[in-house]
């Protein structure tokens, strides 16, 4: 969609560095308007929680304007959330434009301290660059019913908490070919329902190594979700968008959120310094298993006061673009200077063990399809020759998700579509071990019509010997009679259920290794002009007495140095057990890396028992930012006190409130601890 700027607010901060605020208007092409901010116009918060490892950490940005007489603004409650988008901006110095070119092109230069030595700061014409961005939404508005001038107040939104309202992308291609999405797919395909098209920058350590060919692979190249099952909830629902993106990133202890006006995904935690990175894996790649890994980062951070992290850029179709490596420190003593009195620090308490609550996707012993989200996909409908006797509902009715199967030819009561079971060897599966079920729905368009009638006809057989054997469920048996069975229900417009017990009752004794159950659904019967069609949903044949569905488990990284300490870590995820998985720390050379290698859980589970091994610090103060660029979430804060005390890494920010005008910033961060894995014993149970 294309915005023009419709209003624009131009101010400095207290210590005179520039900054921009613009509403576009969706389709605008005309003036641009001043606006007039109040003492504090423009205020950028991320929420933090308790839990540091929570996916999803939106954003927004509070807007405080003054009406006067001559300064006023649309009705923007009278619009659509994605009618007004507003956009942050900081003036760039030119060290700040060059240092990003650099970046941008692949290189790296010295610290941003060193080139602000050698190259002019501000240039007469600011240069923008953007800080934020998300759509205006007004919940609730309070008109002021006073004479000018009077305060309003907005809020924009980056649009992650309203995910929920959008369902979860599937392996489906709209021409019935389920197809396999990479973790990169499905989250950009979940993030373009935003419509703010950001880039997306992505770090993570763990990687998943394959043999025969040797193949390594990052996590946005990973496959967490395949379609069927997997993307499915309870009765083939549908996740939605929030939903899907919570599970691909908590398998891995990432997070997500927007920063300088891009989506990061990072972990939580194991996020430190390439250059230290480098030095672990050239250990590892020696056959040594590295040691002192705290020690290197902190000495990283005292020779050097900058921490580079490297990320991975991808455009917001998911294209990768480029690697870059950025500078993210700040700390308290050079770039960061204390106000409000207010810096507090706070300890969580370690723990004993580290529970991941193991929740397996919906698995159930029938065809995944059973609901139609993936189109008729291993169903035949039949036709005239011309025209199709049924056709895939999307959007219409159903019973769950978005898709159902309806009747788009109503002349005559012959065969409309059918599906065929996978094989199955009666001599090892009897007949009684299936049930049926089916959903379905009859459409009368006049519902004042309370004696409408309908008979809904299906027929369900296998051939046995080279002969059919059909369902008979009035008598509850199979017979050598062709049957076509009838359902007739009075109660239109609602979903009625049909359950059928099988038996082995009527099935001879027959020498078959193979044979299959086929559901074929002819004709609605109905009589009444009134009349629309028949929708079909969650159509399914269960095996009962198939392998048992997997059960939820819990695995548990239990710490043996835990001492006295009794509380306890519990994350739910998907179970991966799927042997393949490291870290640098764990990538050994090609020769030891199979009996070496690690599941996804272990690993998980051993991250957070790092950071849990002794208490947690975490900070909270208001801070003022020294340096022309701006600070967001995305950076790190390393507390250190001359002579006094030092924390050994940087701590990651959790929660982030920015008032702009002000350039304060009030933090809230906690320290990890990455050093050298701490002993845990594993057990599932």
């Amino acid at each position: 969609m294309a915005y023009g700027v419709k209003y624009r607010l131009e101010f400095s901060d207290v210590l005179g560095y520039g900054k921009k605020i613009e509403i576009l208007k969706k389709d605008y092409t005309g003036s641009v308007y001043d606006m007039i901010g109040s003492g504090d116009p423009v205020k950028i918060s991320w929420q933090s929680s308790d839990d540091f490892y929570k996916p999803i950490i939106g954003s927004k940005c509070e807007i405080s304007l003054f009406v006067t007489d001559t300064n006023t603004y649309d009705d923007f409650y009278k619009f659509d959330e994605r009618e007004y988008k507003v956009v942050v901006y900081y003036a760039q110095t030119q060290s700040d434009a060059y240092y990003e070119r650099v970046y941008n092109d692949g290189g790296q230069v010295e610290s941003i301290e060193c080139v602000e030595g050698t190259i002019d700061n501000f240039t007469s014409t600011d240069v923008w660059a953007e800080y934020w961005s998300g759509f205006l939404v007004v919940d609730r508005y309070k008109e002021r019913m006073t004479t000018t001038p009077f305060g309003v107040k907005f809020n924009a939104y980056d649009g992650l908490g309203t995910l929920s309202n959008y369902n979860a992308p599937l392996g489906y291609n709209n021409n019935n070919a389920p197809t396999t999405k990479t973790n990169i797919t499905r989250i950009s395909e979940i993030l373009q329902n935003l419509d703010l098209d950001l880039d997306i920058y992505i770090s993570t350590d763990i990687k998943y190594r394959t043999f025969g060919p040797v193949v390594t692979t990052d996590y946005e190249n990973l496959t967490t979700l395949n379609f069927g099952f997997d993307e499915l909830k309870g009765d083939y629902d549908l996740m939605t968008a929030k939903e899907q993106l919570e599970i691909l990133l908590r398998q891995y202890n990432l997070r997500i959120y927007q920063s300088l006006n891009r989506w990061y995904i990072v972990e939580a935690t194991n996020n430190y310094d390439y250059f230290v990175k480098d030095i672990v894996f050239n250990e590892v790649q020696r056959g040594s298993v590295p040691t002192g890994i705290r020690n290197k980062i902190t000495d990283q951070l005292n020779n050097t006061k900058n921490e580079y992290i490297e990320f991975r850029k991808y455009n917001y179709l998911g294209v990768y673009d480029t690697t870059q490596r950025f500078d993210i420190l700040y700390d308290n003593n050079i770039d960061l200077k204390a106000t409000n009195n207010d810096l507090t620090r706070e300890y969580l308490q370690p723990v004993s063990k580290v529970i991941t609550d193991g929740k397996y996707p919906k698995s159930k012993n029938a065809y995944y399809n059973a609901g139609f989200e993936y189109g008729d996909y291993g169903f035949t409908i039949l036709d005239d020759g011309t025209n199709p006797y049924a056709e895939i509902a999307t959007d219409e009715v159903s019973f769950k998700g978005r898709r159902s199967l309806k009747f788009t030819s109503f002349s005559g009561a012959g065969l409309q579509f059918k599906f065929v079971t996978e094989t199955f060897n009666p001599q090892e599966i009897n007949y009684s071990d299936f049930s049926c079920s089916i959903k379905y729905f009859f459409s009368i368009l006049n519902t004042q019509n309370t004696t409408a009638s309908a008979t809904f006809q299906y027929q369900l057989f296998t051939i046995l010997n080279g002969a059919g054997r059909f369902w008979d469920n009035e008598q509850k048996q199979f017979t050598s009679t062709t049957v076509i069975n009838q359902a007739t229900t009075t109660s239109p417009n609602r979903w009625i259920d049909l359950s059928i017990n099988l038996s082995d009752s009527g099935i001879p004794s027959n020498s078959e290794t193979s044979a299959t159950l086929q559901l074929s659904i002819f004709n609605t019967i109905c009589s009444d002009s009134d009349y629309d069609t028949t929708y079909f949903d969650n159509l399914e044949i269960v095996q009962k007495k198939a392998s048992p569905e997997e059960a939820n488990q819990k695995f548990i990284a239990k710490l043996t140095n835990a001492g006295t300490n009794t509380s306890s870590k519990t994350i739910t995820r998907i179970p991966d057990q799927n042997y393949g998985y490291f870290r640098t720390r764990d990538s050994f050379p090609d020769s030891s890396f199979k009996q070496n290698m690690k599941t996804l859980i272990s690993i998980d589970n051993q991250n957070i028992a790092n950071d849990y091994r002794e208490y947690v610090s975490r900070y909270t103060g208001s801070f003022r930012n020294n340096n022309t660029k701006p600070m967001s979430i995305h950076n790190k804060v390393w507390f250190y006190w001359n002579g006094i005390e030092t924390d050994p890494q940087s701590t990651i920010i959790d929660g982030l409130v920015y008032s702009v005008k002000n350039a304060q910033y009030k933090i809230t961060s906690h320290l990890p601890n990455d050093d050298d894995d701490e002993a845990v014993q594993i057990i599932i149970n």
